[in-house]
C-alpha cells in the first residue's frame, strides 16, 4: 500500500467509537457514537449482564457519564472468555494509527489480566498484542493501548477487536468493563457532523452577529453556509466553529438553512439545521407620545403581546427617541400590566440612541418579561447607543430561567437605577466575543448603599455611580467565587465599592477609580484571593492612588495586606500605571509588563513573584524599608532588540530611618571618559538607578550590597573573572564598587546569565557592570563607543564615532530615518575585530534628503548579535528638534544655542520652561511627565519653532 497519501495530506485524529454501556438490553442494542462514516458492533462469548460503572476519567479519548458497565459473572479460564468489537462502514479503511481506552473492574477473586486480539479477515484468525493490561480489584481503573506500531490494523475495511479475560482465581470471579473507545488517524478530513447553533434564532433587523456552530469532524479549512452563502468562519476546535453574518442575512423573517462544509480530502457538506429569523413589531412613534402602551406607537398598531419579537430601531423614526414603559396610560392604572414579549431588540444601528426606560411611575412588580428562555435563543439585545434603564421603585425585568438569552453588545448599556434586585437578569448575561464591552452601571435610588452580586458573576464594563444628592454611596460584594470583569471597572465620583471576596477580582480592561474602591477579603489569610489584570489589549490603571492598607477603618483606595497583585496581561503592551500604585502582599508576574513612571510610580511591600522577560516593570519601582532587608526590584525595558528582564537586589545590613529605595533601569550606556581608578570598560547596554526618598546621611547609618543581573546582551563569558566588577556613579564618574559573589559559569567564551554582587557600599547612584582588565577577551561587555556625532555640510552630511574597545565587531551599519521611528540602513564599515585600542571612524551622507534627518548606528558582532547607538539629529536650516520620540526618561533638544523653550501639555499648560544650552544640545529629564502627547516651542526670535513628541 503506498503511504504517500499519508505523508502529503492533512491528519486527523478521532474517536471512531465509544461505547459506554449506558442504554441497551442486549449487545446488539448498544448504542455507541460513532465518526461518520463508521458503524460498529458489540458481542461477548458470555449473556448479556451489566452492573455499577463509572465515568470516564482524565485520559479518555471522549467523555462519557457515570451509568451501567458490561459485566462477566463468571470469569475464569485462560482467554477464553470475552468482549468483542466489531468496526466496519465506509470510511474505516482511511483510518490507521489505532488506540485504545478501556476501564476494567474486578472482584477479589476475578480475572486479573487482559489481553486484546485483533483480527482483519472478519473474525476468522487472531492475532494478540503482545503488552497486557492489568486489571484493579474493587475499582475501575483507566487503561490505554497504543496500536499505532501494527501496521496490519491501517487502512482495513474490517476490525474486530477482542477484550480476552485471564487470571481469575475463582470461577464465579466478577470482572466488568466500562467505556470501551476506540481512536485511530486519518488522512482524509472527516465529514463534518453539525449538531446545534447558537443563536438558534434572533430577531429580524437586528445587527450582524457571531454564530456558534457546534458538532463534530470541523477541520481547519471548514467554513460555515449561512442561507447557501459561504460566511467568515474561524476555526474553534474539531467540534466548534465561529462564523460571522452580516446584518444583511437577518433583515427579513423567516427560516435560512445552515451547513458545514470541510475541504477535500475527505471532508464533504454537513446535515443541514435551521436558523430562525423571527418576524418583528417595529416602534413608529405614530402617537407621538413615548408610552410602550400606547397603541399607535407600534407599526402593528397595536401594544406588543406575548407572541410579538419587538424591535427598537431606525427603520420608521430616523433620530435619537425614548420609548418608557411608564403607568400604562393617560390616567395612571390601579396596577400597571407587565409587557410580556419574547423578546426585546434596541438596535440604532447607523443612527441616534435609543432609550427604553422603566419609570418610578410603573407599579408592576414585572414591569418586563421576557419569554425566550434557552441556551441558543435571544431574550433581550441591546446594541450599541442603545440604553436600557431601571429606575422602578418595584419591579425587576424578567427573562425566565437562567440560559444566557441576554445580549448586551459593545457600546450598550442596562442601567439599574433602582433598590430591586438584579441578579433574575444577572444570570441571563451572555459572555461571548462582541459583548466585553457593553456596561452594566449600578446607582441606588433611595438607599445608602447596594449589594452588588459579584460571587461568580461575569460583567462587561462594571461601572458604579454614586446616588443623586449624595455624597457617598457604598457598594458592598462578597462571596467564595470568583468576580469576572471583561471590560473596564469604574468606580464614579462618590462611589465607593469595597470587595470582600475570598476568591478572584479579574478585570480584563482599564480600571478607573474617581471614588474609591477597596478589595478586603472577609476572611483574611485566603489563598484564593488575588487581584488579576488578564486583558488581552492593553490596560491602564487611572484615577485616585491606590496606597497602603490602613490599620483602623477603611479609608481610601488599596488592596488589603493578604492580596496579591497578578499580571498576566497577553498584549504587547501590557498595563500601563496612570496613578501611583502599593501593594501590599505580593505582585504576582505571570505575563506581560508593568509600565511606571516617575510620577506614577508602583510601590511594593513585599518582594515580587515571578518575573521573566515575558513580565516585568517597565519604569521606576519604590520599595520602603527602616532596617535590614533584601529589596528586590522586578526591572526590565524594552529596547530595539526586545524585552530584558533584569531584576535587581538591594541587600540592606544597616539602616536606622525609614526610606523608601527607587530603582530604575535604563538602557544604553555611559562614555569610557567617565571612568576612574582601576576600571577600564562599562556595560554600554544599560545602567540602574537607585535613589533613597529623603536621601541618605551618615546618620542613617546605610550598609549594603546591589545584585545586578546579566542575559546574553551584557556580554558577560565569565562570571567568575575577578575583573568583572560593579562600577557606581554618584556624579562624580564611575568608581570600581569591587565584588563580593557572583553566580552564572563560563561556557566556551559565550555569553552567559548570571549575577554579580557589589562589595560593601555606603552610599547609592547609577550602577552598571564594569571590568577591569585591559583586555577585552573576558568579558569584554558590548563594544564601547566613545561619541557618535553628526553634522551638517552644505549639501552632505558628516558622521564621526569612535570606539573605546572592540571584540568580534564585524561591522557598522549607518541607518537613517526621516522621522525618528523607520530607519532604514544606508551604508556599512567593517569593525576592528577585536581591539584594546580606541578607533575612530567617519562616514559622509553625500546625498542626504531635504529636511530633519536622524542617524543611529546598528553594530553587529561576528556571531550575528546587533547592538543599537542613540539616535543623532541633523536639523534642518532653522529647524528645532526634539528625540527620542516617544520618549520615556530623556529628552534631547537639538535648537539654537541660549534660547527660551517650553514644553506644553495638550492643555497648553506650562509643563518645564527653561534655556537651551550654551553649545551642543539640551538634554532634559521628562520622568516626571504623565504620559501623552506634548509640544516643544523654542523661541528662534522672529517667530516659535514647534516641535512634538509623545511620553511614554
Amino acid at each position: 500500500m503506498c503511504l504517500l497519501p499519508k505523508i502529503a495530506q492533512s491528519q486527523t485524529t478521532s474517536t471512531l467509537a465509544s461505547f459506554d454501556f449506558n442504554s441497551g438490553a442486549r449487545y446488539d442494542a448498544l448504542t455507541p457514537v460513532v465518526a461518520g462514516g463508521i458503524t460498529a458492533a458489540a458481542s461477548s462469548t458470555e449473556p448479556f449482564a451489566t452492573g455499577p460503572g463509572t465515568a470516564t476519567g482524565t485520559n479518555a479519548f471522549t467523555a462519557a457519564p457515570s451509568g451501567p458497565a458490561l459485566s462477566m459473572g463468571n470469569s475464569s479460564g485462560t482467554n477464553s472468555r470475552y468482549f468483542q468489537f466489531t468496526l466496519s462502514g465506509s470510511g474505516l479503511s482511511n483510518y490507521y494509527g489505532y488506540k485504545l481506552y478501556l476501564q476494567p473492574y474486578r472482584s477479589s477473586t476475578g480475572a486479573t489480566t487482559l489481553t486484546v486480539a485483533y483480527s482483519t479477515d472478519g473474525a476468522t484468525t487472531f492475532t494478540n498484542f503482545p503488552t497486557t493490561l492489568t486489571v484493579p480489584e474493587a475499582s475501575f481503573a483507566e487503561r490505554t493501548l497504543d496500536l499505532s506500531g501494527v501496521t496490519d490494523l491501517d487502512y482495513k475495511a474490517t476490525l474486530v477487536l477482542r477484550v480476552l479475560v485471564s487470571g481469575a482465581t475463582s470461577g464465579s470471579g466478577t470482572f466488568r468493563l466500562d467505556n470501551f473507545q476506540v481512536q485511530a488517524t486519518s488522512a482524509l478530513n472527516p465529514t463534518p457532523v453539525l449538531t446545534s447553533l447558537s443563536p438558534g434564532s434572533i430577531a429580524a433587523g437586528s445587527n450582524g452577529f457571531s454564530l456558534t456552530v457546534t458538532g463534530s469532524g470541523f477541520s481547519s479549512g471548514s467554513t460555515v453556509r449561512f442561507n447557501g452563502v459561504e460566511r467568515a468562519t474561524t476555526f474553534i476546535s474539531p467540534t466548534q466553529l465561529t462564523a460571522v453574518i452580516p446584518a444583511s442575512e437577518v433583515e427579513v423573517a423567516g427560516t435560512y438553512p445552515v451547513t458545514v462544509v470541510s475541504p477535500g480530502p475527505g471532508g464533504g457538506t454537513s446535515g443541514s439545521s435551521s436558523f430562525i429569523v423571527t418576524p418583528v413589531v417595529r416602534w413608529d412613534g405614530g402617537a407621538g407620545t413615548s408610552s410602550w402602551f400606547d397603541r399607535a406607537n407600534w407599526d402593528s398598531d397595536a401594544v406588543p403581546t406575548t407572541n410579538d419579537e419587538v424591535l427598537l430601531d431606525h427603520n420608521k423614526v430616523t433620530g435619537r427617541y425614548t420609548v418608557v414603559l411608564d403607568a400604562g396610560g393617560a390616567v395612571a392604572p390601579t396596577s400597571t400590566p407587565t409587557a410580556e414579549v419574547r423578546s426585546l431588540t434596541i438596535n440604532p444601528a447607523a443612527g441616534d440612541s435609543i432609550l427604553l426606560e422603566v419609570s418610578a411611575l410603573n407599579t408592576s412588580s414585572v414591569p418586563l418579561r421576557l419569554t425566550r428562555s434557552s441556551a441558543t435563543e435571544t431574550a433581550l439585545a441591546i446594541y450599541n447607543k442603545g440604553v436600557v434603564t431601571n429606575m422602578s421603585d418595584v419591579g425587576v425585568l424578567d427573562i425566565p430561567g437562567a440560559a444566557p438569552s441576554f445580549y448586551l453588545y459593545n457600546g450598550g448599556t442596562y442601567r439599574h437605577y433602582t433598590d430591586r434586585p438584579h441578579v433574575g437578569l444577572l444570570e441571563n448575561l451572555a459572555a461571548v466575543a462582541g459583548t466585553e464591552a457593553g456596561t452594566w452601571e449600578f446607582r441606588p435610588k433611595t438607599q445608602p448603599s447596594n449589594t452588588p452580586s459579584i460571587a461568580n458573576r461575569t460583567y462587561p464594563n462594571l461601572v458604579f455611580r454614586n446616588r443623586i444628592g449624595q455624597s457617598f454611596t457604598n457598594f458592598t460584594g462578597s462571596g467564595a467565587n470568583p468576580l469576572t470583569v471583561r471590560g473596564n471597572l469604574i468606580v464614579g465620583p462618590g462611589a465607593v465599592f469595597t470587595a470582600s471576596t475570598t476568591s478572584e477580582i479579574r478585570v480584563a480592561g482599564d480600571i478607573v477609580v474617581q471614588g474609591a474602591f477597596r478589595f478586603a477579603p472577609q476572611t483574611t489569610g485566603t489563598s484564593t484571593v488575588r487581584m488579576v489584570l488578564n486583558g488581552s489589549r492593553p490596560q491602564r490603571i487611572s484615577g485616585v492612588a491606590w496606597g497602603a492598607a490602613p490599620s483602623g477603618s477603611p479609608a481610601g483606595t488599596y488592596l488589603a495586606a493578604d492580596v496579591p497583585l497578578q499580571l498576566n496581561n497577553t498584549s504587547p503592551e501590557g498595563v500601563t500605571l496612570a496613578t501611583p500604585v502599593t501593594v501590599n502582599n505580593v505582585l504576582q508576574l505571570t505575563a506581560g509588563r508593568l509600565n511606571t513612571d516617575a510620577v506614577n510610580i508602583l510601590t511594593l511591600l513585599n518582594n515580587p513573584a515571578g518575573g521573566s522577560e515575558n513580565s516585568f516593570v517597565n519604569g521606576p519601582v519604590a520599595r520602603p524599608a527602616s532596617g535590614a532587608a533584601t529589596l528586590i526590584f522586578p526591572l526590565g525595558r524594552i529596547d530595539a532588540q526586545g524585552a530584558a528582564y533584569r531584576p535587581l537586589t538591594l541587600t540592606i545590613s544597616s539602616l536606622s530611618r525609614a526610606t523608601t529605595f527607587t530603582a530604575t533601569q535604563t538602557e544604553g550606556g555611559f562614555a569610557t571618559k567617565d571612568l576612574t581608578g582601576d576600571l577600564r570598560r562599562l556595560n554600554a547596554t544599560r545602567y540602574f538607578a537607585v535613589s533613597p526618598t529623603p536621601a541618605l546621611t551618615s546618620t542613617d547609618t546605610f550598609a549594603g550590597t546591589i545584585t545586578l543581573s546579566f542575559g546574553p546582551d551584557d556580554q558577560v563569558t565569565d562570571p567568575t573573572a575577578s575583573t568583572l566588577v560593579v562600577a557606581k556613579n554618584d556624579g562624580n564618574g564611575w568608581v570600581n564598587s569591587g565584588r563580593s559573589s557572583s553566580t552564572g559559569s563560563p561556557s566556551n567564551g559565550a555569553s552567559v546569565t548570571g549575577t554579580l554582587t557589589s562589595g560593601p557600599l555606603t552610599s547609592l547612584g547609577l550602577f552598571t557592570l564594569a571590568s577591569t582588565s585591559p583586555d577585552a577577551t573576558p568579558n569584554p561587555l558590548p563594544v564601547t563607543l566613545l561619541h557618535f556625532r553628526a553634522e551638517r555640510r552644505r549639501e552632505s552630511v558628516r558622521l564621526a564615532w569612535g570606539t573605546a574597545t572592540e571584540l568580534n565587531n564585524a561591522r557598522f551599519e549607518v541607518q537613517r530615518s526621516l522621522d525618528g521611528r523607520e530607519f532604514v540602513p544606508v551604508a556599512s564599515m567593517a569593525g576592528r575585530g577585536t581591539s584594546t585600542a580606541s578607533h575612530a571612524y567617519t562616514w559622509l551622507d553625500a546625498t542626504p534628503p531635504a529636511g530633519q534627518l536622524y542617524y543611529r548606528l546598528r553594530q553587529v558582532d561576528a556571531d550575528g548579535n546587533a547592538y543599537w547607538s542613540p539616535v543623532v539629529v541633523v536639523r534642518a536650516s532653522g529647524a528645532v528638534a526634539a528625540y527620542p520620540n516617544p520618549v520615556q526618561e530623556q529628552l534631547t533638544i537639538q535648537a539654537p544655542a541660549s534660547v527660551r523653550y517650553r514644553i506644553l501639555n495638550s492643555l497648553g499648560q506650562v509643563q518645564i520652561n527653561g534655556q537651551t544650552a550654551p553649545s551642543g544640545a539640551t538634554y532634559l529629564d521628562v520622568r516626571p511627565l504623565k504620559p501623552g502627547l506634548y509640544y516643544l516651542q523654542v523661541d528662534g526670535g522672529e517667530k516659535m519653532e514647534n516641535a512634538t513628541f509623545y511620553k511614554q
